[in-house]
Order: structure tokens, then C-alpha cells, then sequence
């Protein structure tokens, strides 16, 4: 299995693996509802806004593919499958800051045509959301203070954020998720800028072994088990001479 950069075609894998891992994720069960029953829809909400963040000025996007031979179990059996060729995993990264390296990341998508694009997009999300039977809007507007509550210590003028890290339940602990982390380690060590993620409580342990420090709990608790862990804003510091 490895890692490389992602192409439009994987689009529809992505968010399959999105909606399959959704299922054990306590954030994302609050403000959803219904998602086993309308499969289709949910998968397809998930796909417009992969679509829209893609589309985000800074935004890179990485992929792992299964390599000849790496075999899964399947999703809905006990019986092993090859997964050669398929996408297994993915993560999504973007740029934050005004200085030369982060404008040069953001250039490519400050285009006429991919603004055109993402306002399309946005209103797409918009409007098919007010249908949506998989949200719960009611939910969705009790957590929306807390995730919008700004962090001070994981507050910077240059930084990358980690928006997305997802590896198709089958495929979890083999260690993909450290593979697709490691890219983002590599590229804020060169350019000298933290890493800032929100991570469930079953990420915590593996973005900790990594070198992230927890920076402000996401106090979800008064409406539902977050886990362990708890969920967490976590930051990775090149300054940490241990984080790697």
C-alpha cells in the first residue's frame, strides 16, 4: 500500500470510505440521522463536499492505494479480497497563512474558473442540504458553538491543517494513517509551520504517537460519549525536537 497524490477518479472511493467510517463516529452520528437508510443520499452529501473542499484555495489532497497482493477483508463478509489498484484511504490538507510558500500552494486554486466552480458548489451543498434527510438540523445547531470556538493555542498566521484522514474500516491498523500524517510531518518540518487538527477520541492515540500535543478539548460531552480520549484540537510543533 502507498501513498500518492489524488486524481478526480477517486473522488466516488473517497466518499464511500467517508460514509463507512461515519458510521462509528459519535460526531458525526449526532448530526446525522437516518444514514442506513438513505445510503445513497448520505454518500452523495458527502461527495458534494468533498467536491467543494477540493476545490478550496491550499487544499492537497493525498490517496492510498492498495499494491498488488494487500488483501482485506470485505465489508459485508469474513472473505479476503485484493484490493490492488483501489483507494484504501486518503487525507486532506490545507494551507493556511499569506506568506510566499502559502500562496504558492494557493494559487492554483484562486483561478477564475475554480472560483466559479466552488460558488457553484456552495450553492449545490446549499440547497440540496435544506432536503436532506440525514441531517439533523436541530443537532447540527447545538454543536455548531463549540466548533466554531477558536482554539488560542492552535491559533497561527502560517500553518497546515489537517481536514480529512480516513482509511476504509477493512484496511484500519496497519499503520495507513501514520503514512498519510507523515506527509504533512515532512512538508511543515521543511517549511517550519505546525500542524493543526480536530481529531476524534480514537484518533487521539495515534496523532499523539506522532508528536501532536492536545491544545483545547472539544466539550461535546453534555451531548453524547466522545469516547476515551474525548475529542481534541491538536497541534503538531516543528519546534518539538521529539515530534518526529
Amino acid at each position: 500500500m502507498h501513498l500518492r497524490p489524488y486524481n478526480p477518479s477517486d473522488i466516488s472511493s473517497m466518499a464511500t470510505i467517508e460514509a463507512l467510517c461515519n458510521l462509528t463516529d459519535p460526531l458525526e452520528r449526532f448530526r446525522s440521522q437516518k444514514i442506513e437508510s438513505n445510503w445513497d443520499l448520505y454518500r452523495s452529501s458527502l461527495l458534494r463536499y468533498l467536491q467543494m473542499l477540493l476545490l478550496m484555495p491550499g487544499v492537497v489532497c493525498w490517496v492510498i492505494e492498495g499494491d498488488l497482493g494487500d488483501e482485506v477483508l470485505g465489508v459485508k463478509s469474513l472473505e479476503s479480497r485484493d484490493v490492488n489498484g483501489e483507494v484504501i484511504g486518503w487525507a486532506i490538507w490545507g494551507r493556511d497563512g499569506v506568506g510566499p510558500v502559502a500562496r504558492n500552494w494557493q494559487m492554483s486554486g484562486e483561478s477564475c474558473w475554480n472560483k466559479f466552480n466552488l460558488a457553484l458548489q456552495s450553492a449545490s451543498i446549499h440547497y440540496f442540504s435544506i432536503w436532506d434527510p440525514t441531517i439533523n438540523h436541530s443537532n447540527v445547531a447545538k454543536i455548531q458553538p463549540i466548533i466554531s470556538t477558536t482554539c488560542e493555542e492552535a491559533s497561527f498566521t502560517e500553518c497546515w491543517h489537517l481536514h480529512g484522514l480516513y482509511i476504509l474500516p477493512t484496511c484500519q491498523r496497519r499503520g495507513l494513517g501514520s503514512l498519510a500524517v507523515k506527509w504533512g510531518i515532512t512538508q511543515s518540518a521543511a517549511e517550519k509551520v505546525p500542524i493543526v487538527v480536530n481529531s476524534s477520541s480514537a484518533g487521539v492515540p495515534l496523532y499523539e504517537k506522532l508528536g501532536f500535543k492536545r491544545a483545547m478539548k472539544q466539550e461535546f460531552d453534555q451531548f453524547f460519549e466522545t469516547g476515551g480520549e474525548g475529542m481534541w484540537t491538536m497541534v503538531w510543533d516543528p519546534k518539538d525536537q521529539n515530534a518526529v
